[in-house]
């Protein structure tokens, strides 16, 4: 059963594996079949072939709020449906304020190149996002060295 079927609660992170949810770990059931997840959600995150995808993003004066939310919701409703989508952070300037990055890590390069960029979730994902943007971003992918 997924982790949002065990119990509702709230996550900082957005994952398929936890399925945008935690919980309160009351029961010895429920920290057990969590457990085995995040075991589960380790191994997926650290392997060789794991790609992480940083965007650098700017974004126009004084949407910060509205861009936050808005990225929020794409990356709840959006990301979770790619295949290979494995996790997402977003990262705000300090510096330069109206700036951000975006940590998302794939199971692979052509999850994220193929299967997400050239499907309509990648359509979805910048119609929620795209119009804040004051320039394209940059991005570029990662591998564990």
């Amino acid at each position: 059963a997924p982790i949002s079927a065990l119990c509702p609660s709230r996550i900082l992170w957005i994952s398929p594996v936890f399925a945008g949810q935690s919980c309160s770990l009351g029961s010895q059931p429920i920290r057990d079949q969590l457990a085995a997840r995040i075991r589960i959600a380790a191994l997926r995150l650290y392997t060789d072939e794991m790609v992480l995808e940083i965007a650098f993003v700017e974004v126009l004066p004084e949407q910060h709020l509205a861009f936050e939310a808005a990225v929020a919701r794409a990356v709840q409703e959006v990301l979770p449906q790619a295949k290979g989508f494995i996790n997402f952070q977003l990262h705000k300037g300090i510096e330069q304020s109206n700036t951000y990055t975006f940590h998302i890590n794939w199971e692979t390069l052509e999850d994220h190149t193929i299967g997400f960029r050239e499907s309509d979730l990648f359509v979805k994902w910048r119609e929620i996002i795209g119009g804040f943007f004051a320039k394209p971003p940059i991005v570029e992918h990662w591998n564990l060295a």
